[in-house]
């Protein structure tokens, strides 16, 4: 198995080649931040590559955490989330 990103619950791989993944976490089951880049044609869109997306990190199946898309830049193909943990932080 490998690792495996899923925006609004598709698998990424099922929309286009992705790769450079990183991630951070702070706490047990706590995403910090995810960013990956895509190869997309020149004027791609898909739906589910918005702000706000929904996205969800696996590793060998296991769910490693939960983020939020923060900055898809369809252009360049890159894309950084901001995890469910850093989101929480600014909670009040």
């Amino acid at each position: 198995m490998s690792r495996e990103l899923r925006v609004n619950g598709l698998p990424l791989s099922g929309i286009a080649a992705w790769g450079a993944l990183e991630w951070e976490t702070r706490l047990p089951g706590g995403l910090w931040s995810v960013s990956w880049e895509m190869d997309l044609p020149v004027g791609f869109f898909h739906p589910a590559l918005v702000t706000g997306a929904t996205v969800e990190l696996y590793d060998a199946g296991w769910r490693i955490g939960g983020a939020t898309l923060a900055e898809p830049d369809l252009a360049e193909g890159a894309f950084t989330a901001d995890g469910h943990c850093r989101l929480a932080e600014t909670v009040s």
